[in-house]
């Protein structure tokens, strides 16, 4: 664990049923190779899909406004 203090540390217990559900999860997501990072992934999107958890800058992507023919991907 980093001891970067952006970082915090949690331990949770969790009924089977979630265990197999987060490594059905894992399972078909590219990149999940442990149940933290599995975890963590869940927790982020549900965060940021009910408005607790705003998107980086990063994340946004290109402003409308400063669209132009040179940044079009």
């Amino acid at each position: 664990m980093s001891t970067d203090k952006s970082f915090g540390e949690i331990t949770l217990r969790l009924e089977r049923a979630l265990l197999d559900g987060i490594d059905a999860y894992s399972a078909t997501e590219n990149g999940i190779t442990s149940r933290d990072e599995a975890v963590r992934r869940i927790v982020h999107d549900w965060l940021r899909a009910k408005g607790y958890l705003r998107i980086s800058e990063r994340e946004q992507g290109t402003r409308p406004q400063d669209l132009t023919s040179e940044n079009d991907d």
